[in-house]
C-alpha cells in the first residue's frame, strides 16, 4: 500500500466516523426532544389533575419552567456540535478526499453538496422549516408563560420574575437557533 492509498484509507475512516458521530447526535436530539415533551406532559398533568400541596406547587411550577430550558439548551448545543462536525467534514476531509481520488471532477461529496447556495433551499423555505422546528421551544414558552401567570396571580412575585427571566432566555435561545440555521 503506497502513501496515497494509506492517506485515502485514513480519510475514509475519518469521514465514516464523523458521519457516524453526526447520526448519533441526531438520535440524541430526538431523544432529548421526546424526554422534554414527556417530562413536561408529566409535570403539567400533575398540576392539572391533582392539586399539589401549596408548599410543593411553587417547586413544581419552577420545574415546569426550568426543565424545558435545560432540554432546549442541550438541543441547541447538540445542534451546534452537528454543524461543527459537518463543517469539518466539508472544509478538511472532503477537499483532501477529492485530491486523492482520480477523476474527482464528477464526484460531489455530501457536505459539499448541501453547502453551496444554489443547492440549498431558499431563505423563505429554510425559515419555514426553522419555524416548523420551533414548535418544541414554543411549547416550552407556552408552559413557562402559564407558570408565570399562575405565580403572578398568587402574588409570588420574586419567583414569577425568575420565571420571566427563564422565558426571555428561552426566546433568546430560540432566536439564536433560527438565526444559526438561516445562515447555513
Amino acid at each position: 500500500m503506497n502513501q496515497e492509498q494509506a492517506k485515502l484509507e485514513i480519510l475514509k475512516l475519518y469521514f465514516d466516523n464523523l458521519r457516524h458521530e453526526i447520526i448519533e447526535k441526531i438520535k440524541l436530539s430526538h431523544q432529548l426532544g421526546y424526554y422534554k415533551l414527556i417530562s413536561l406532559g408529566l409535570l403539567v398533568g400533575i398540576c392539572s389533575t391533582k392539586k399539589p400541596a401549596e408548599e410543593y406547587e411553587v417547586i413544581i411550577l419552577l420545574a415546569v419552567a426550568i426543565l424545558p430550558l435545560a432540554f432546549d439548551l442541550s438541543l441547541f448545543f447538540n445542534g451546534n456540535a452537528i454543524v461543527r462536525v459537518g463543517d469539518y467534514i466539508r472544509d478538511c476531509i472532503e477537499p483532501q478526499l477529492k485530491t486523492l481520488i482520480k477523476d474527482s471532477d464528477s464526484l460531489i461529496l455530501w457536505e459539499e453538496y448541501i453547502s453551496p447556495a444554489e443547492q440549498r433551499a431558499s431563505i423563505s423555505e429554510r425559515l419555514w422549516w426553522n419555524l416548523f422546528e420551533s414548535v418544541q421551544p414554543l411549547i416550552s414558552i407556552v408552559a413557562q408563560i402559564g407558570c408565570f401567570y399562575i405565580l403572578n396571580t398568587k402574588q409570588k412575585y420574586a419567583v414569577s420574575y425568575f420565571v420571566l427571566a427563564i422565558i426571555v432566555a428561552t426566546i433568546f435561545l430560540l432566536m439564536n437557533s433560527i438565526i444559526r440555521k438561516s445562515k447555513k
